[in-house]
């Protein structure tokens, strides 16, 4: 079961995606920034990071595509 995190490099997003890796589970992060990403989470097995704006409707829809779950864990502006 896939998991996609948005806002996966934010504060609850970082320790969701850390907890559901720790746990054995393929988790897909949505980010705006992958070097931020790289930095966090280095290379596991598991993670695949795909770098989108959420203005790009074409770009999210690709990196939901075969996702189970989506966790949503933008925080507010």
């Amino acid at each position: 079961m896939t998991i996609a995190i948005v806002g996966a490099t934010g504060r609850i997003g970082s320790a969701v995606t850390r907890g559901l890796l720790g746990g054995g589970h393929p988790v897909r992060a949505l980010v705006r920034d992958p070097d931020k990403a790289d930095r966090l989470f280095g290379d596991p097995p598991g993670l695949e990071i795909f770098p989108v704006q959420l203005e790009d409707q074409a770009a999210v829809t690709k990196a939901l595509a075969g996702a189970d779950t989506v966790f949503l864990a933008m925080g507010s502006i």
